[in-house]
């Protein structure tokens, strides 16, 4: 009796060790795959990436306290793109850059003055070596958060705190004079335009808001589907050719936005075009660098909200399939879902390694350099706390890793 009791207790307890063994095995597989991780040479927090030409040279732009630019050098033994070159030295704006933006005339550094009791933002153009100071045409909000340039345009628009901590306002740039759309906004996440006449602008929590340059005309514009929400979380905007669209921060819903409103993108079958994790607002358009490549929407996860530790493996990003022609970014594929929540065709089917490297991380920004920048068309992360990241080829194996 009591080696037939002792005999179906060690079944038992060698069929939980087996199932907890199996249960396990993709955990352990994915941490097998980390890669060995890399000092980022721009650590913390980077901003925004953005291309700007100085001095008929194209240079990436990125900060994280101070600047840095990255662009192609050694022409006369063949160019290879470096970090921070002699040739293309830059004054430091000053003070420590915390978000910065390019417009077709200048690039804008916003920066924190005083030990955070202050913000300024400057600007400094093609051939000019002086940052030149942004004037704020009303008191009441003078804690600069934000700025954002629709690109390839003129227009910049700036999101400001009130000296009470209390709201938000929306600037709009007039020459060197930021002067104030409206109050009680919210955050300002995102601009694009259509046009150069209409611009899109995205908020924290008061939905998106509309600007008529022409006759200064600034207001809300609704959701067309539910009648009128105005108050929807974006976090980030993005133009793909002659769309814009939108991301919402819970479960990630994409909103494509137009002049009568905005709207949810569906799929054929009904089902929402979403992240379905919390996204943090990175969006970027990523080209497959081979003949006739793919091309796909990126936009970053968070697998929980308020988080920026690397103790997850449910952040980084997703893809999704874009239907393209050469000179076109594309829109999305319709009649087809997301693969799956792991990026498959940006990380060359490495998926595992994908998951224990970047995909511990939340991302703020995502930007693929142009040629004229770098002919690998290096793709960058901004990630949230662990400095500036790229898909690189490393150690003889493409891999994400912290950009050095």
């Amino acid at each position: 009796m009591m080696k037939n009791k002792f005999f179906c207790n060690t079944v038992i307890l060698f069929g939980l060790l087996l199932i907890s063994s199996c249960g396990q095995q993709p955990i352990f597989y994915t941490i097998s795959s980390e890669t060995a991780p890399v000092k980022p040479l721009i650590p913390g927090s980077p901003t925004k990436m953005t291309v700007f030409e100085r001095n008929g040279v194209p240079i990436m732009y990125v900060a994280s306290g101070s600047l840095h630019w990255y662009a192609q050098t050694g022409e006369d033994t063949g160019l290879k793109s470096v970090w921070d070159s002699p040739e293309y030295d830059i004054p430091q704006p000053g003070g420590k850059v915390i978000d910065l933006t390019a417009t077709r005339d200048h690039l804008y550094a916003l920066c924190i003055i005083d030990s955070g009791v202050r913000t300024e933002l400057r600007r400094i153009g093609h051939t000019e070596d002086v940052w030149e100071d942004i004037e704020i045409a009303d008191s009441k909000y003078t804690l600069l958060q934000s700025v954002y340039a629709a690109p390839g345009t003129g227009a910049l628009f700036a999101g400001a705190m009130n000296n009470s901590d209390s709201d938000f306002g929306i600037f709009y740039l007039d020459n060197i004079t930021l002067n104030l759309l409206a109050d009680k906004t919210e955050l300002l996440s995102g601009a694009a335009s259509l046009d150069g006449n209409f611009y899109y602008l995205s908020t924290w929590g008061k939905g998106i808001y509309r600007f008529d340059l022409s006759t200064k005309e600034f207001g809300q514009i609704s959701d067309v589907q539910t009648g009128g929400k105005n108050n929807r979380l974006f976090k980030g905007m993005l133009k793909l050719d002659d769309t814009i669209i939108a991301v919402e921060r819970d479960g990630g819903a994409f909103f494509e936005v137009q002049d009568s409103g905005f709207r949810k993108i569906r799929y054929s079958n009904g089902n929402t075009v979403a992240t379905d994790k919390y996204a943090t607002g990175a969006l970027a358009v990523w080209q497959q660098n081979i003949a006739g490549g793919k091309r796909m929407l990126i936009a970053g996860i968070q697998g929980v909200l308020y988080t920026s530790t690397s103790s997850s493996y449910t952040h980084g990003y997703v893809e999704f399939d874009l239907d393209y022609t050469k000179n076109s970014d594309g829109w999305l594929v319709f009649t087809s879902t997301r693969r799956d929540n792991t990026p498959t065709i940006t990380v060359d089917g490495n998926t595992d390694r994908y998951t224990a490297t970047i995909g511990k991380h939340p991302v703020n920004h995502f930007f693929q350099a142009p040629e004229s920048v770098d002919s690998n068309r290096t793709f960058f992360a901004s990630t949230q706390t662990n400095g500036l990241w790229s898909y690189r080829t490393r150690a003889g194996e493409p891999q994400w890793n912290a950009e050095n």
